[in-house]
């Protein structure tokens, strides 16, 4: 009966162990997906945010206004002369 219960105690730890893996295993997973997800999140919010700027852009050149600095260096709209 002695060798039975210390076949079972191994056992369980060689369960114990092998969920523990497959823990560590499925939390790296997620972090991984989580990751990837994020990733493409910044990337879709960075070419948005380039499609906006590009608009803007081609809205101001298409009424002859430019983009000017002043001595403070903030940004302001004057129209162009011709």
């Amino acid at each position: 009966m002695g060798l039975a219960l210390g076949q079972m105690v191994d056992e369980l730890r060689e369960f114990k162990a092998e969920k523990g893996r497959l823990f560590q295993l499925r939390l790296f997973l997620l972090f991984k997906m989580e990751r990837r997800i994020n990733q493409s999140l910044l990337e879709c919010k960075n070419s948005l945010k380039g499609a906006i700027t590009s608009r803007l852009l081609r809205v101001h050149a298409a009424d002859c206004i430019i983009p000017t600095g002043n001595k403070c260096g903030s940004n302001h709209c004057s129209r162009q002369s011709q």
